[in-house]
């Protein structure tokens, strides 16, 4: 009796354990590639402010499965091949990461946003096709905290990187404006920054680095510009799944101590 209620303990710990494991929320690149164009962060652009820049992507094809947590306290994962080639004259991509097999722990960031009604978004560059749970769009503008955003900086730059420029933005929010079309999108980003110099700061840090570790001076320009690959996918666990995990485990703790009675 006691060996049939351990082992049903152990059972239940190993299944609640797989749904831990999966539970939560995913979003996928599915080969989404492209140029991309981003300027208007510098101190000294024409619209003389900043906090505000544009990214602009061009020529892309591939898709966007993009499921919303909601907001709250999440743990962020990465799995997959991201790569970005921002100096042309050098062969290759200077930014690359290969995880492929393995979830990859980007940040632990407070996810909170506003003004975004959806929940499950596809964009299909190549087809022209962009839903918002099923309904079709072309755009939109949503508040987030910058905290959400920083772990776009992870997925690309990886471990390195990531952490310094995430201390340069601090904390805030951003507020976008996008638009989508058939191989493009437009999304432009104005941005209040608390403790730190935004996602500004970030990209003239970037820009500056132009004529250090042989790259091309003239590349000091304003602009960051080049092309990317993203094929993989992001995992925010679910809290909850993690808890059941616990409670599976304690189930085995209390089978013990009744063996042992």
């Amino acid at each position: 009796m006691k060996k049939t209620l351990l082992s049903a303990a152990v059972g239940t710990a190993l299944l609640l354990g797989a749904s831990a494991a999966n539970a939560g929320y995913y979003s996928y690149a599915n080969n989404f590639q492209g140029n991309f164009d981003i300027r208007g962060f510098g101190l000294n652009d024409n619209d003389g402010n900043p906090n505000t820049f544009t990214a602009t992507l061009t020529g892309l094809t591939g898709s966007l499965d993009l499921t919303i947590p909601p907001p709250g306290q999440w743990t962020i994962q990465r799995n997959g091949v991201f790569n970005v080639d921002y100096i042309p004259q050098i062969p290759g991509p200077e930014l690359t990461s290969d995880t492929h097999g393995a979830w990859v722990d980007l940040a632990s960031a407070n996810f909170g946003y506003t003004d975004i009604s959806g929940k499950h978004f596809v964009y299909d560059f190549t087809n022209g096709s962009f839903t918002s749970d099923g309904n079709p769009v072309t755009g939109g503008d949503f508040t987030m905290s910058a905290a959400a955003f920083k772990p776009l900086f992870g997925i690309f730059f990886g471990p390195i990187l990531s952490p310094i420029l995430s201390a340069i933005i601090g904390d805030g929010s951003v507020t976008v404006h996008h638009t989508l079309s058939q191989g493009a999108w437009t999304i432009e980003v104005t941005e209040t920054d608390v403790n730190g110099q935004g996602f500004s700061g970030a990209l003239n840090l970037l820009d500056l680095q132009s004529g250090q570790g042989g790259l091309p001076p003239s590349n000091a320009n304003g602009v960051i510009d080049g092309s990317f690959l993203a094929n993989g996918a992001i995992h925010v666990p679910e809290p909850a799944s993690v808890a059941l995990l616990g409670l599976g485990l304690a189930g085995i703790g209390a089978a013990r101590r009744r063996k042992t009675a």
